[in-house]
């Protein structure tokens, strides 16, 4: 199942890797892939929860828009600046899932989260990732999405390359059709905040 699961996965990246290739830039030399977080979110004298990302770019600086999210309602998985993942937010840290990922599977985690830009789906504030459960295959690939919120951003990249992040032994693997595992990961369950219990701080600087 983890074959077929890469194989797909390196399928989507083909035209990715093609553009790297032909431009003769190495796409992950830096923190492309890496999730990001800064707090403030739901902030009314308390610190609710996160905002989470997935890093496009070797840093914040790289280009105007280096890193992929569900920004809030209203918005669809999307290219951010980092003014706009920052909001009046304070920076949380870089996090790395386990166990440390290569520089190829950093390369996917990169061309998954385009992936999601291009299907525009829109955010949801109560699931993770929301789908239908009745027409998706056995693996929920991106055009199968109708709903994510930030933090699915980061599980679903992550789990779909089975780097485990947040779930019991059972539910863990939000890329798997179950109505199961995705109640799992909804609501309070798992917040942006509480993911990062899942993951290993990379860096508590901004990525200049």
């Amino acid at each position: 199942m983890k074959k077929n699961k890469f194989i797909f996965a390196t399928i989507l990246m083909v035209p990715f890797l093609i553009f790297m290739s032909l431009t003769n830039v190495n796409a992950s030399t830096g923190l492309e892939g890496f999730a990001v977080y800064r707090d403030g979110v739901g902030q009314i004298g308390l610190n609710l929860t996160y905002h989470a990302a997935i890093m496009d770019e070797a840093t914040s600086l790289t280009t105007p828009r280096p890193i992929v999210h569900a920004m809030g309602p209203g918005y669809n998985v999307d290219y951010g600046t980092w003014n706009e993942f920052m909001g009046t937010g304070q920076f949380i840290g870089v996090y790395r899932p386990i166990p440390d990922p290569a520089p190829y599977d950093r390369d996917i985690f990169k061309g998954l989260g385009r992936e999601l830009k291009g299907e525009d789906i829109p955010y949801t504030l109560y699931d993770q990732i929301y789908y239908n459960t009745s027409t998706a295959g056995t693996w929920v690939a991106p055009s199968e999405i109708t709903m994510m919120r930030c933090d699915g951003v980061i599980e679903w990249i992550y789990e779909w390359c089975e780097f485990r992040v947040y779930g019991s032994d059972a539910n863990w693997d939000i890329a798997k059709n179950s109505t199961t595992i995705r109640a799992a990961h909804s609501g309070v369950n798992v917040t942006p905040k509480s993911q990062t219990n899942y993951l290993v701080l990379f860096q508590h600087s901004v990525p200049r």
